[in-house]
């Protein structure tokens, strides 16, 4: 696979906690195998060129806020990203949905916000939360970026 053009970064808050690298820490090792391929081939790859080259796996929400979409890791799709089919992965029974929040900064960074599994949370009121929290960490990250550059 080529470099990746772009790069990810975790949102940290006042704190120093990471709550989006806690949640991938939390996710099943296959589910995290599928979603690390898809970000790795797909989101480092295009950033937010994603939404228009490939508009299934991203969107802008508005105000710097993308969405990174994925579900079902495929072997066709493991094989345009130059991944190797995990048994496991192919085997497992498990759905997911995944929606990964982000914002792209600085020279192709790509700021991770947030994220949940839809297939576990599929509600509009949760989805709409779950962005809700997504804008406040932005505008938290944006304040504090600020603040240093000063």
């Amino acid at each position: 696979m080529p470099p990746r053009p772009y790069r990810l970064a975790f949102y940290l808050d006042a704190r120093g906690d990471s709550p989006v690298e806690r949640w991938l820490q939390e996710l099943d090792p296959v589910a995290a195998y599928a979603l690390g391929s898809a970000m790795d081939g797909l989101l480092q790859q295009s950033g937010p060129l994603l939404c228009v080259l490939r508009p299934q796996y991203a969107s802008s929400l508005g105000g710097g806020l993308y969405e990174f979409r994925f579900q079902d890791l495929t072997e066709d799709l493991l094989r345009q990203l130059g991944k190797k089919a995990r048994r496991s992965l192919l085997e497992s029974p498990q759905k997911v949905l995944f929606r990964v929040f982000f914002h792209p900064h600085g020279d192709k960074v790509l700021l991770l916000l947030g994220g949940y599994d839809k297939a576990k949370h599929s509600s509009s009121t949760y989805q709409n939360a779950q962005i809700q929290i997504a804008r406040k960490r932005l505008a938290d990250w944006q304040a504090r970026h600020r603040q240093r550059q000063k």
